[in-house]
This record gives structure tokens, C-alpha cells and sequence, in this order.
């Protein structure tokens, strides 16, 4: 019987633009990325060229901390995944030259061998 390997911890690094119709997320690995599945003991980072840009969860977080920033054109600091299996909806603001803009993508921590 082979032994059962572990997995390794995968980062999930997430870009955020802001195109004529709105928000757009993407991964290495997924050209749309307004939702990432990820796992616990998993790894997360953000980055937003056009301007300052938050990261806010808002009822639960997958994550030690509830949030995460960034100036514009640098990565947030790397979270690691230390939450239940479940979604946890978030807010992202980018600060602009003409106001700030918010949208609501969501991270479902899974249980099951998902990416």
C-alpha cells in the first residue's frame, strides 16, 4: 500500500483590475477569479495596479486577520487559510483619482481535494 502523500500548501495569488465594466479578478491559473476555492493551510495574496486598494472580510474570514491592503501596484502581505470549509464574502476597495470603488467577490475554503 503506497502511503498517503500530503498536499502542499498552494498560494493563491489574486490580481485586481478595474476595466470600463468593473472589477476583474484573475490568478496565475484562472482568467476569471471573482470566486477562488481554496484550502486550509493554503496561502493568499492580493495586488491592484490602478491605485490603494483594501481587502475587508465582512462576517468571518478565512484568515487570522479580517483584512489586508496594499498600495497600488504592490502585493498585500500573504495570509495563510485557517478557516472552516465554507464562503466568506469580502469587500475590495480600490481608491482612484475620481473616488474610491468597492465590489463583493467571495473565497470558498473546501474540504475536498478541490483547486
Amino acid at each position: 500500500m503506497t502511503p498517503e502523500r500530503k498536499r502542499e500548501p498552494k498560494l493563491h495569488h489574486i490580481g485586481i483590475r478595474i476595466d470600463g465594466k468593473g472589477f476583474v479578478y484573475t490568478t496565475p491559473d484562472r482568467p476569471d477569479a471573482s470566486t477562488v476555492y481554496v484550502k486550509k493551510g493554503d496561502f493568499v495574496k492580493w495586488n491592484c495596479s490602478h491605485g490603494n486598494y483594501s481587502v475587508l472580510f465582512k462576517s468571518g474570514t478565512p484568515f487570522q486577520d479580517i483584512g489586508a491592503h496594499g498600495r497600488g501596484g504592490a502585493d498585500t502581505h500573504t495570509l495563510e487559510v485557517i478557516g472552516e470549509p465554507g464562503p466568506y464574502k469580502y469587500a475590495v476597495n480600490v481608491a482612484l483619482p475620481n473616488g474610491l470603488v468597492v465590489d463583493d467577490p467571495v473565497i470558498i475554503v473546501g474540504d475536498d481535494g478541490g483547486d
